[in-house]
């Protein structure tokens, strides 16, 4: 597990991309957009997420504040 600070304005990808193995996400501040599988669902703090990582999957931070926060 790892702690990471997404920026605003950042996605780890352009497009949704996969590979093997499983995710788990916990926001611990701000909100977080996450695409899994064609379905987007808003993380707020306090929420969390797991999915299968074969399916396409990706994150984008759409806020224009402070960083999100993910991990343990």
């Amino acid at each position: 597990m790892m702690r990471a600070e997404i920026p605003p304005g950042y996605s780890n990808a352009l497009a949704p991309h996969r590979h093997e193995g499983e995710e788990l996400m916990l926001l611990l501040e701000g909100a977080l957009h996450v695409t899994v599988g064609g379905k987007e669902s808003v993380l707020e703090a306090g929420d969390a997420i797991t999915y299968d990582a074969s399916v396409p999957h990706r994150f984008h931070n759409k806020g224009t504040g402070l960083p999100s926060s993910s991990g343990p």
